[in-house]
């Protein structure tokens, strides 16, 4: 087994705000979880693709056969506050598209892996089916809230995450991270849809599922559900009222520029070239509709 702290070293330098590693077994449970939760219908429209990759979720090796070491990243995303009051994008999408800035800060350090340890090592940001925030866990980044959002202690919820699969051994981090939601319900009480309940959401009343992932039209409930909210690309509400986000930090990483849409006066899609919003302008014209 070899020691890690190279390989911290690295995805630090790399831009990285945090590190850990795990092995790569996936307990039963955790699986059996996400099974049972397809099976709700709770992934909503994307219950067919989610299903697609239900087996590289349960077992690693059929994403990169040899696997020893899951290396979990996280980066700090937290642009401030909002300023308007409606027609509001979640923070993560403020900025330009976190899967290209991460993807290359994964690609140096998998680049150094090659390199290195003769590695042939496979990075996701947010595109695989891989359980990131289960992984992050057992690294000891931090646990998962009931918001289901992965909560860390030096940054709160406000974090994207990254894994890169390696066939080398690494030693292992920090066993799982302490800290809990206690009796704290502030993030299911606020959702204005009720798609929370104790560590799970229903997507089918998700906004940020309806307003981001919902293809085709809505139905009149889903109408009804995303009529008058304040975001109209994704959502931030379960993360506002969290009580561990008063650890948020501040960055301007991603460049943020984008923190609220006028539906009615769109801008034009070059606009959006770098952002994530990019992938569902649809969606944002059918919300304007309405």
């Amino acid at each position: 087994m070899i020691d890690a702290e190279k390989i911290r070293a690295q995805c630090f330098s790399s831009g990285f705000d945090l590190f850990g590693i795990s092995n790569p077994y996936v307990e039963k449970s955790e699986f059996d979880f996400f099974r049972n939760w397809l099976a709700e219908g709770c992934g909503a429209d994307m219950n067919g693709w989610l299903q697609r990759g239900f087996d590289k979720r349960a077992n690693p090796n059929l994403i990169l056969d040899g696997v020893k070491s899951v290396i979990c990243l996280g980066v700090n995303y937290y642009p401030g506050d909002h300023e308007a009051s409606a027609g509001l994008v979640a923070r993560y999408a403020w900025g330009d598209d976190y899967h290209e800035i991460i993807g290359g800060m994964c690609k140096s350090v998998c680049d150094f892996l090659v390199k290195n340890y003769d590695d042939d090592p496979k990075w996701y940001t947010d595109t695989g089916a891989v359980f990131e925030r289960y992984f992050a866990v057992k690294a000891g980044l931090g646990f998962v809230g009931k918001n289901t959002c992965l909560i860390t202690r030096e940054f709160g919820s406000w974090v994207l995450l990254t894994v890169i699969f390696s066939k080398i051994e690494f030693e292992p981090t920090s066993s799982r991270a302490a800290g809990s939601c206690g009796v704290c319900r502030r993030c299911i009480e606020s959702c204005p849809t009720g798609a929370l309940s104790e560590g799970c959401v229903d997507s089918r009343k998700c906004i940020s599922y309806l307003t981001i992932e919902k293809r085709g039209d809505f139905s009149d409930a889903e109408k009804s559900m995303v009529a008058g909210q304040k975001f109209c690309f994704g959502c931030d509400k379960c993360q506002e009222v969290c009580p561990h986000n008063i650890r948020a930090k501040k960055t301007n990483r991603f460049n943020p520029k984008i923190e609220s849409l006028s539906l009615e006066a769109l801008p034009d899609a070059e606009f959006f070239k770098k952002s994530p919003i990019k992938r569902n302008l649809r969606g944002l014209s059918k919300l304007a509709k309405f």
